[in-house]
């Protein structure tokens, strides 16, 4: 009667074993942290395996040094891996019989000497060599059977009281997703060892609670209180953190296999597991600010500055003397290299390469006018059949850019757009010029108006610094022209070079001068016209043509609709026998005598179309080719005759590269790639005509003293200066230069690339 008491007191099932056993416990880990601990004796893998937050691997070292001669001990008596796991099974019925009648102190010591063996088998199998894949499977099968036998007898020790009952469930249902995600994740692939509610966790919180709770209801016993409170805490934790911790592992496997998968596309599950480190939390932040994972950017801020149009030989020639010194220290940051704008090459069209990567072309914007002949002619009230980006006409060139072509402003939710007509993605906030853009801030007509302009846009950059925006795309306002157009020009250059220069000062101002990285380029470039010439009127001595429809159905009665971009670029649309819905070849208009009429003028210098046989035809009195982009992106350009350009002889099939490489330094710089972008537009011209040098297309009011548009040089070549080091390039190049300083990844297909 007395050992029975004894052996049932709830103290002494609890003070017992940790009289006698733990005690010895206690002596081993103070002789083992007096000897040196893992630095003198030899540290076992698994308690490298075996990560914990819990769990100090000090303990998980300790335990190991302590149980290795047990492990041996099983080894001489020729035990294997699986007998010692059935041996630590065995107690896992004993410990839910204990837990189920409530003989919580010894069903924790049932608990923690089964799981101990859990850690013997492993071990024997490494000593014995033996380690199988059979022999890990049948392990981690009977560990979930051991702890479902434990959570059941702690399921029935709390079956009337609902509360507990469901936190029991809850923790057997954690720590069962804790081992499957983990075994689930290994199967595909992934290794998922993280998470703080493993299995070795999972015995010590409830098995220790366990052993300590007779103790605790002893010494509560005189208060009345009996209920297990610290068994009822342990399955608390082991409620919450195991399922915590089957999340965790859940989104870091999907994490692992979307990053694989999707490429560069971000999952809900990537940003869950983002969700869980400090880091991940400040990337997602800067991305719902800026658009983009900030952490990539080498650049802290980007400016660049961009003139509508440049004469390079003035501006040369200004530089040189020291005239522009603000310009004079950018260069001197990086320097300055040759570029090439696009085709057509004129103010507000020319900024499509800058604001998204792509060339008119691949934008589906053809020209500042444009006529849309796959709109049915039924719709006669359709406005989107003609465009003239001119005035109020400019706020459709959003909405017209192809739609799976991106622009700076929707990659980076932080750009400021200043000026330019291309701002798709800005919105109102950052886009302050939104309802200036037809008016006289941007196409100034007197010198009064140019300077309202340059404070303006100086206003809004100061701005857009106090918002910590990411890139500021600073585009000043157009030269005033007139009689006085080259002392105009030369003012123009000197007050923008001192408004680059009061730009660095309020960048230095800010103490953001040496993480800045800043540009100057132009649109394109300008020519002096020599020569007007009327082509729309040229075009009547033959045809029914118009330069734009001044009645509502005037251009169904027309046989050409003449569209001019800037001065010297014209898209020109001819109908096919009495409809508009077809569209003419090349070689029909060459028989029908347009191509000839057209060609036999000075004025005009090339002349371009689609072919019958597939690929653009271009001719000029120097010859003509047929240009054919490949579905690899290569170009094969044949000659037939003489090259309508002039090259020399170059090779039937190039790379991008190796056209812009081999064409840069000649009079039509890209010339090739410059033809073929344009016709993928399908807005494009039946017939593209580029003037002459010198040469207006326009007469009368609308003509102008400089010119601009054509294929020729003194249109499409431009300067960059840069406060870092460039090739000669593309201005597409310089769109994708900026996205790569700020470390974003485009997702849509540019013509612009990294040099």
């Amino acid at each position: 009667m007395t050992i029975a008491l004894i052996v049932f007191n709830s103290f002494w099932i609890a003070f017992g074993p940790l009289l006698f056993v733990n005690l010895f416990f206690l002596a081993s880990i103070a002789y083992y942290a007096a000897t040196g601990g893992p630095k003198r004796h030899q540290a076992h893998d698994a308690a490298r395996r075996h990560e914990s937050k819990f769990l100090n691997q000090f303990f998980r070292e300790w335990w190991i040094w302590w149980t290795d001669p047990v492990a041996r001990f099983f080894v001489r008596q020729g035990l294997g891996p699986n007998a010692v796991s059935c041996i630590g099974f065995i107690f896992s019925p004993l410990a839910g019989f204990l837990f189920a009648k409530g003989y919580f102190g010894y069903a924790g010591w049932a608990m923690v000497v089964g799981a101990t063996f859990d850690i013997f088998d492993g071990r024997v199998a490494r000593l014995t060599g033996s380690e199988t894949r059979s022999g890990a499977f049948f392990d981690s099968t009977l560990d979930r059977w051991s702890e479902g036998i434990c959570y059941t007898g702690l399921a029935f020790y709390f079956r009337n009281n609902n509360i507990m009952l469901f936190l029991v469930m809850l923790a057997l249902i954690g720590s069962t997703l804790v081992s499957y995600a983990k075994a689930r994740g290994e199967s595909v692939g992934v290794c998922c060892k993280g998470g703080s509610m493993q299995r070795a966790e999972r015995i010590v919180y409830l098995g220790v609670a366990s052993i300590f709770q007779p103790i605790v209801t002893s010494v509560f016993a005189s208060l009345g209180i009996e209920a297990p409170f610290l068994v009822m805490a342990a399955l608390l934790l082991l409620a919450v953190m195991t399922n915590v911790t089957g999340a965790y592992r859940m989104v870091f496997v999907m994490n692992e296999l979307d990053r694989q998968d999707l490429k560069g596309e971000e999952s809900l599950p990537q940003i869950l597991h983002q969700l869980t480190t400090v880091e991940g939390r400040e990337t997602l932040w800067d991305r719902a600010r800026y658009g983009y994972d900030r952490s990539r950017s080498r650049a802290e801020r980007i400016v660049l500055f961009l003139m509508q149009g440049i004469e390079t030989n003035v501006f040369h020639e200004l530089l040189h003397r020291g005239d522009l010194p603000n310009l004079a220290r950018i260069k001197a940051l990086g320097g300055m290299s040759g570029a090439t704008s696009c085709f057509p090459s004129a103010a507000g069209i020319a900024v499509a390469p800058l604001t998204t990567g792509c060339f008119p072309g691949t934008c589906d914007i053809p020209g500042i006018t444009w006529f849309d002949r796959h709109i049915p002619e039924g719709r006669v009230l359709s406005l989107q059949r003609f465009r003239d980006y001119q005035g109020l006409g400019g706020y459709a060139m959003d909405y017209d850019v192809a739609k799976e072509v991106r622009t700076l402003f929707e990659y980076s939710r932080q750009a400021v757009n200043i000026f330019s007509p291309l701002g798709r993605g800005c919105g109102l906030t950052r886009d302050p010029a939104f309802f200036h853009m037809h008016g006289r801030l941007v196409a100034p007509a007197t010198r009064d108006d140019f300077e309202e302009a340059l404070d303006v846009a100086f206003q809004w950059f100061t701005s857009a610094l106090r918002r910590e925006t990411d890139v500021v795309l600073y585009r000043f306002p157009g030269m005033v022209g007139g009689v006085n157009h080259d002392e105009n020009v030369r003012h123009a250059y000197r007050r923008i070079d001192q408004e680059i220069g009061r730009a660095g000062a309020m960048l230095e101002k800010h103490q953001v001068q040496g993480e800045t990285q800043l540009y100057f380029t132009a649109e394109h470039s300008f020519g002096l016209v020599e020569r007007e010439w009327d082509f729309t009127e040229y075009l009547r001595t033959r045809l029914n043509a118009i330069a734009w429809p001044s009645r509502l159905r005037e251009w169904t009665e027309s046989e050409a609709i003449s569209l001019v971009t800037g001065t010297s670029m014209v898209n020109l649309y001819l109908r096919k026998e009495s409809t508009w819905n077809g569209m003419p070849y090349f070689e029909e208009l060459e028989k029908e005598g347009i191509v000839p009429l057209l060609l036999e003028r000075d004025e005009i210098d090339l002349l371009a179309g689609r072919s019958r046989d597939g690929g653009i035809l271009v001719a000029s009195k120097r010859g003509r080719a047929q240009i054919i982009e490949n579905t690899d992106g290569s170009i094969a350009y044949l000659v037939k005759g003489s090259d309508p350009f002039g090259y020399p002889a170059l090779p039937q099939v190039q790379t991008s590269q190796s056209l812009f490489e081999t064409s840069f330094a000649t009079d039509y710089p890209d010339g090739i790639l410059q033809i073929a972008q344009l016709f993928r537009s399908k807005r494009a011209g039946d017939l593209v005509v580029s003037a002459a040098p010198h040469v207006s297309l326009r007469s009368g009011p609308d003509a102008q003293s400089f010119s601009s548009g054509s294929l020729h040089r003194q249109h499409i070549s431009v300067p960059i200066l840069s406060s870092k080091p460039l090739p000669s390039m593309r201005t597409a190049d310089l769109f994708a230069i900026i996205l790569d300083e700020l470390g974003i990844t485009p997702e849509h297909r540019m013509d612009g690339m990294l040099r």
